[in-house]
């Protein structure tokens, strides 16, 4: 969300609304398929650092031109070119299997954008013990 009015030097704040509560049931993790971490898939639980893997693919998505439009049909990161899928059961191990192995193209990113490949691929390192934690990547000039 932009937090002020200067669109020419805007304040960007990123905001989690909780839905996934909401779909995932009492006491349970979720999340929006495309965008949750790699080990979410394997160890059922939301660790810190899979938000730094989330707001890797948003970056990554935004960035690259990929941001998911149902209207246009475009598809994210990890839910572009799947098998055609019919249900619920049937996308979650296929949207995994991606997540837990397609790696992002930074060809599309890094002539235009260079600057992030500094932390980029760490943000959506496969294993959630490589990634960085939030105080490390606002160290970064980047962030300031």
């Amino acid at each position: 969300m932009v937090k002020n009015t200067d669109y020419a030097r805007p304040q960007i704040a990123l905001i989690d609304f909780g839905l996934t509560k909401c779909s995932a049931g009492d006491g349970q993790s979720g999340g929006t398929p495309g965008y949750m971490p790699p080990e979410f898939f394997d160890l059922q639980v939301w660790l810190p650092r899979g938000d730094i893997f989330c707001m890797g693919v948003v970056f990554f998505q935004l960035l690259a031109d990929k941001t998911p439009d149902e209207k246009k049909g475009k598809s994210g990161l990890f839910t572009e070119n799947l098998p055609p899928i019919y249900s619920q059961e049937q996308m979650m191990p296929v949207i995994a299997e991606v997540t837990k192995t397609r790696q992002p193209d930074y060809g599309l990113i890094q002539d235009q954008y260079p600057g992030v490949m500094s932390f980029l691929p760490a943000m959506l390192e496969k294993d959630f013990r490589m990634r960085p934690k939030a105080p490390e990547l606002m160290a970064i000039p980047f962030f300031r």
